[in-house]
């Protein structure tokens, strides 16, 4: 077996093929004449005799158009090298037949790089006279055009690029081999139309404003985005949620009994919700009934009427407060939690026909506990900002403030579970920075009433407060969601000396020996020494010197006053 040749190395012919090639190639015929041509410049060969066949090496570099039977156009229509071939004598009698060979050289059109910088030059000036807040230069770099300068916001921005890739694309779609400068629509160099920016597509294939991605990819492969946004592109978004819960109660209610001098009862009025304390003064005689427990007790008559008063007036509020700040890149979403998560037991089973659910253990399918899952709660917030304009923002905010509410508790698998007080807002909206909005807000008032009373008696005026028990409750509830974003940047070196800045709870500090076992002080009043790690004496007098002198930058302990 003769081995195979190695991947691209060359044949080596052997006698056979020479003997071969000798029988059946006559001769090679190589251009032995060549011209050249410029792209965008053809040229007109007149013949002397028309040819009988005419071929080219490849029609990609060089096109041959039958003008006359003794005329050709040929035109370049990209860069390259190929042969142009032309047969003449007779088409029936090789021997009378004589072939012209030619190598074509085609060159770039020098004068095409100057059309278009002239071309692209016209276009900068329209978009700086149609966007006047924005400031662009476009340069040609190879076959690449590069756009730079500043533009007010991304929205701006990706409409410049639109106009740009769209002028860009159809100049060389219209250009292969005309040089002529013909742009969007038509017209002269000197006057460029432009593509209006509502009739550019939106990217994002949505109503969102574009981002920094969309804005990065908006000119396309041909064009290099050099452009700056002006402004910063960094947003905070402080939120505040206030919440103000006020309740109050009123209830009067008596009921007494007269016993004669041997302590038996003769008569009582016993509504029943009014309890507490009888007992004591009728020597048993009264058993509790249930409901509000009486606050005023006396007796009259040498203890022989004794009174069970109950007359309140209760008070309630609650206040809360979250002020979660995040802050986001322009058109990257953020998401922020603050709180804990609670579990909730989730019971399984199999009921008799084989479905599953939490009363599956009832039907004999076997049910029971099966594990937990964790419910969040506290502070949760996601929002996406965009900036629109200079100083303008639209948020897309999704946020959501909860706290376990014991008072709607439930029985799960002989655990009390906790509910969640909720309050969820998702929304957008558009502010300029350093405004507020509300974006939510809720005033809830409730009033309610009941009564228990002895018939008939409770009708007679001023009567009514001794035969029963009589209870009005009243509630408010305002909540009110606040936003104020912000265009924020990251503080200078210099705003943070050491690279430190001030921490939360820094004036909290370690007493020294002296401090907590004299004085009694649990919070140091002098330099932070780390008291329960550094107790000896020599060593506290070292803490400046070793620490300063070994621990440098941005790392080491947080400052101190």
């Amino acid at each position: 077996m003769s081995s195979k040749p190695t991947l691209g190395s060359m044949p080596k012919p052997t006698p056979a093929d020479y003997e071969r090639a000798a029988k059946n190639v006559l001769t090679f015929i190589d251009p032995g004449l060549s011209f050249d041509l410029e792209t965008s410049h053809p040229r007109i060969m007149i013949l002397k005799q028309a040819p009988f066949r005419v071929q080219t090496g490849d029609e990609n570099l060089l096109a041959v158009n039958l003008v006359s039977p003794r005329e050709l156009l040929l035109q370049g229509k990209n860069i390259g090298t190929t042969v142009l071939n032309l047969w003449f004598g007779d088409a029936n009698d090789p021997k009378k037949q004589e072939i012209l060979s030619y190598e074509v050289r085609i060159f770039p059109d020098p004068g095409a790089k100057k059309r278009l910088e002239l071309a692209y030059l016209a276009l900068e000036n329209d978009i700086n006279k149609h966007f006047k807040d924005a400031r662009i230069t476009l340069k040609m770099l190879g076959d690449k055009l590069v756009i730079s300068g500043r533009v007010r916001d991304y929205v701006q921005g990706n409409q410049i690029l639109q106009i740009v890739r769209a002028n860009y694309n159809n100049y060389n779609n219209n250009n292969q081999g005309s040089g002529r400068a013909q742009l969007v629509g038509g017209g002269d160099i000197g006057k460029l139309p432009l593509v209006p920016p509502n009739s550019i597509e939106d990217p994002t294939g949505g109503s969102n404003p574009p981002s920094a991605k969309d804005f990065a990819v908006a000119g396309g492969p041909n064009v290099i985005n050099l452009l700056e946004v002006a402004g910063e592109q960094q947003v905070t978004l402080r939120v505040v949620v206030a919440e103000v819960n006020r309740a109050a109660a009123r209830s009067i209610g008596l009921n007494f009994s007269v016993r004669d001098g041997n302590g038996v009862v003769k008569f009582a009025n016993i509504t029943g919700p009014v309890t507490g304390g009888l007992n004591a003064f009728n020597g048993g005689g009264f058993g509790a009934f249930g409901g509000a427990a009486a606050n005023i007790l006396f007796d009259v008559s040498s203890g022989r009427v004794p009174f069970a008063l109950n007359a309140l007036k209760n008070m309630q509020y609650s206040r809360s407060l979250a002020e979660p700040n995040l802050v986001a890149m322009n058109g990257q979403t953020a998401t922020f939690q603050s709180g804990g998560s609670f579990p909730v037991p989730v019971i399984g089973g199999f009921g008799a026909n084989g479905g599953g659910g939490a009363g599956g253990g009832a039907g004999g399918g076997g049910g029971g506990l099966q594990g937990v899952q964790y419910v969040p709660y506290g502070v949760q917030l996601s929002f996406t900002p965009f900036i629109t304009d200079r100083d303008r923002i639209r948020i897309q905010l999704n946020a959501s403030i909860s706290t376990r509410d014991l008072a709607s508790s439930t029985n799960i698998g002989g655990g009390s579970i906790a509910g969640l007080n909720q309050r969820n807002v998702n929304t957008t909206v558009e502010l300029r920075q350093g405004e507020t909005i509300a974006v939510a807000g809720l005033i809830e008032s409730n009033i309610g009433a009941d009564t228990t009373r002895v018939p008939f008696l409770s009708d007679i005026p001023f009567l009514a407060p001794l035969s029963g028990l009589n209870r009005i409750q009243s509630g408010e509830k305002e909540l009110v969601i606040f936003l104020t974003p912000e265009l924020t940047r990251p503080l200078d070196p210099a705003s943070c000396p050491d690279g430190k800045l001030p921490l939360p709870g820094r004036e909290i500090l370690d007493p020294t020996d002296l401090e907590f076992y004299l004085v009694g002080r649990i919070e140091g009043h002098c330099r932070d020494f780390r008291s329960p790690i550094r107790t000896d004496l020599s060593r506290i007098r070292q803490y400046l010197t070793i620490d300063n002198a070994n621990i440098a930058g941005p790392v080491g302990y947080s400052t101190v006053p």
